[in-house]
Protein backbone atom coordinates (compact mmCIF):
# COMPACT_ATOMS: atom_id res chain seq x y z
CA UNK A 1 0.00 0.00 0.00
CA UNK A 2 1.04 3.30 -0.97
CA UNK A 3 0.71 6.50 1.23
CA UNK A 4 1.58 9.75 0.48
CA UNK A 5 1.59 13.07 1.76
CA UNK A 6 2.04 15.92 -1.36
CA UNK A 7 2.69 19.05 -1.00
CA UNK A 8 0.87 21.45 -3.80
CA UNK A 9 -0.36 19.36 -6.38
CA UNK A 10 -2.78 21.98 -7.95
CA UNK A 11 -5.45 19.39 -9.11
CA UNK A 12 -5.89 18.52 -5.35
CA UNK A 13 -5.48 21.69 -4.50
CA UNK A 14 -8.68 22.92 -6.44
CA UNK A 15 -10.83 19.47 -5.13
CA UNK A 16 -10.31 20.06 -2.05
CA UNK A 17 -11.34 24.00 -1.86
CA UNK A 18 -14.19 22.66 -3.50
CA UNK A 19 -15.40 20.64 -0.74
CA UNK A 20 -14.52 22.96 1.66
CA UNK A 21 -16.33 25.56 -0.06
CA UNK A 22 -13.61 27.71 -0.77
CA UNK A 23 -11.89 28.76 -3.99
CA UNK A 24 -8.28 27.40 -4.75
CA UNK A 25 -6.09 30.39 -6.48
CA UNK A 26 -2.92 28.15 -7.85
CA UNK A 27 -0.72 31.30 -8.19
CA UNK A 28 -1.06 32.28 -3.99
CA UNK A 29 -2.62 29.46 -2.25
CA UNK A 30 -1.43 26.05 -1.01
CA UNK A 31 -2.15 22.65 -0.78
CA UNK A 32 -1.41 20.18 1.30
CA UNK A 33 -2.37 16.37 0.25
CA UNK A 34 -2.50 12.74 1.43
CA UNK A 35 -2.67 9.59 -1.28
CA UNK A 36 -3.30 6.38 -0.35
CA UNK A 37 -2.82 3.91 -3.32
CA UNK A 38 -2.56 7.25 -5.85
CA UNK A 39 -6.19 8.28 -4.72
CA UNK A 40 -6.77 11.59 -2.72
CA UNK A 41 -8.37 10.90 0.14
CA UNK A 42 -8.20 14.67 1.72
CA UNK A 43 -5.67 17.41 2.98
CA UNK A 44 -6.15 21.13 3.52
CA UNK A 45 -5.66 24.49 1.60
CA UNK A 46 -4.17 27.91 2.78
CA UNK A 47 -4.81 31.19 1.98
CA UNK A 48 -4.51 35.00 2.84
CA UNK A 49 -1.17 34.26 4.09
CA UNK A 50 0.24 37.12 5.46
CA UNK A 51 3.69 37.20 6.16
CA UNK A 52 4.99 36.76 9.88
CA UNK A 53 1.36 37.19 10.86
CA UNK A 54 -1.42 34.55 9.91
CA UNK A 55 -2.63 32.19 7.37
CA UNK A 56 -6.58 30.55 6.95
CA UNK A 57 -6.33 26.78 6.57
CA UNK A 58 -9.55 24.65 4.64
CA UNK A 59 -9.54 20.64 5.47
CA UNK A 60 -11.97 18.17 3.82
CA UNK A 61 -11.67 14.59 3.48
CA UNK A 62 -12.78 12.05 0.98
CA UNK A 63 -12.37 8.98 3.43
CA UNK A 64 -13.35 8.18 6.74
CA UNK A 65 -9.49 7.62 7.47
CA UNK A 66 -7.85 10.38 5.84
CA UNK A 67 -6.55 12.44 8.65
CA UNK A 68 -3.54 10.77 10.42
CA UNK A 69 -0.91 12.32 13.03
CA UNK A 70 1.91 12.64 10.39
CA UNK A 71 -0.72 14.39 8.46
CA UNK A 72 -2.04 16.29 10.70
CA UNK A 73 1.47 17.08 11.73
CA UNK A 74 2.65 18.62 8.55
CA UNK A 75 -0.70 20.54 8.63
CA UNK A 76 0.41 22.40 11.38
CA UNK A 77 4.14 22.70 11.10
CA UNK A 78 3.68 24.26 7.67
CA UNK A 79 2.48 27.79 8.47
CA UNK A 80 3.92 27.76 12.14
CA UNK A 81 6.98 26.57 11.60
CA UNK A 82 8.25 26.81 7.34
CA UNK A 83 5.95 30.10 7.21
CA UNK A 84 6.39 31.66 10.53
CA UNK A 85 3.04 32.63 11.12
CA UNK A 86 1.39 33.39 14.37
CA UNK A 87 -2.12 32.73 13.95
CA UNK A 88 -4.37 30.48 12.07
CA UNK A 89 -7.88 30.82 11.10
CA UNK A 90 -10.42 28.40 10.15
CA UNK A 91 -13.92 29.60 9.20
CA UNK A 92 -16.53 27.74 8.44
CA UNK A 93 -20.39 27.74 7.16
CA UNK A 94 -22.16 27.38 10.94
CA UNK A 95 -24.07 24.50 9.06
CA UNK A 96 -21.31 22.67 8.28
CA UNK A 97 -21.05 21.08 11.89
CA UNK A 98 -18.84 18.13 11.22
CA UNK A 99 -16.31 20.93 10.27
CA UNK A 100 -17.11 23.45 13.31
CA UNK A 101 -16.26 19.95 15.73
CA UNK A 102 -13.57 18.74 13.62
CA UNK A 103 -11.92 22.55 13.85
CA UNK A 104 -12.37 22.29 17.58
CA UNK A 105 -10.82 19.17 18.06
CA UNK A 106 -7.77 20.25 16.16
CA UNK A 107 -7.36 23.20 18.54
CA UNK A 108 -8.83 26.16 16.94
CA UNK A 109 -10.51 28.45 19.74
CA UNK A 110 -12.25 31.27 20.49
CA UNK A 111 -14.94 30.60 17.46
CA UNK A 112 -17.16 33.38 16.71
CA UNK A 113 -20.21 33.64 14.82
CA UNK A 114 -20.47 36.50 12.02
CA UNK A 115 -23.81 37.04 11.21
CA UNK A 116 -25.28 36.99 7.20
CA UNK A 117 -21.77 36.37 5.68
CA UNK A 118 -23.40 33.18 3.68
CA UNK A 119 -26.68 33.53 2.03
CA UNK A 120 -28.03 31.18 4.13
CA UNK A 121 -26.34 30.67 7.46
CA UNK A 122 -23.56 32.72 9.09
CA UNK A 123 -19.80 31.97 9.20
CA UNK A 124 -17.79 30.67 12.21
CA UNK A 125 -14.66 32.24 12.49
CA UNK A 126 -11.90 30.28 14.84
CA UNK A 127 -8.05 31.03 15.97
CA UNK A 128 -5.00 29.25 17.21
CA UNK A 129 -1.68 30.34 18.24
CA UNK A 130 1.50 28.80 17.76
CA UNK A 131 2.05 28.07 21.50
CA UNK A 132 -1.88 26.45 21.74
CA UNK A 133 -0.94 23.94 18.75
CA UNK A 134 -0.54 21.00 20.35
CA UNK A 135 0.16 18.86 17.29
CA UNK A 136 3.18 20.79 17.21
CA UNK A 137 4.39 18.76 19.79
CA UNK A 138 3.92 15.22 18.63
CA UNK A 139 6.30 15.00 15.36
CA UNK A 140 6.49 11.60 13.60
CA UNK A 141 9.29 9.69 13.78
CA UNK A 142 10.17 9.70 10.21
CA UNK A 143 10.18 13.81 10.66
CA UNK A 144 12.47 13.94 13.92
CA UNK A 145 15.75 12.93 12.37
CA UNK A 146 15.16 16.31 9.89
CA UNK A 147 14.61 19.23 12.22
CA UNK A 148 17.80 19.30 13.71
CA UNK A 149 16.80 18.91 17.49
CA UNK A 150 14.30 20.93 19.58
CA UNK A 151 15.50 24.69 19.14
CA UNK A 152 16.84 24.48 15.06
CA UNK A 153 15.74 23.53 11.50
CA UNK A 154 17.58 21.87 8.91
CA UNK A 155 16.48 21.94 5.48
CA UNK A 156 13.90 18.97 5.37
CA UNK A 157 14.33 16.22 3.23
CA UNK A 158 11.93 16.10 -0.33
CA UNK A 159 12.02 12.68 -1.01
CA UNK A 160 9.29 10.68 0.58
CA UNK A 161 6.89 13.08 1.43
CA UNK A 162 7.01 15.93 -1.61
CA UNK A 163 8.23 18.80 0.94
Amino acid sequence: MSDEIIFNDTAHGFIIAKEAGVHFAQDYDTCISREVDGELIGGCVYNGYNPGGSICVHFAGFDTHWMTRELIWVCFDYPFNQLGVKKMFAHVPETNELAVAMDLRFGFMRPLRIKDVYEDCDLILMEMYKHECKWLRIIPKKYQRNLGGPHGRQEQSTTSTGL
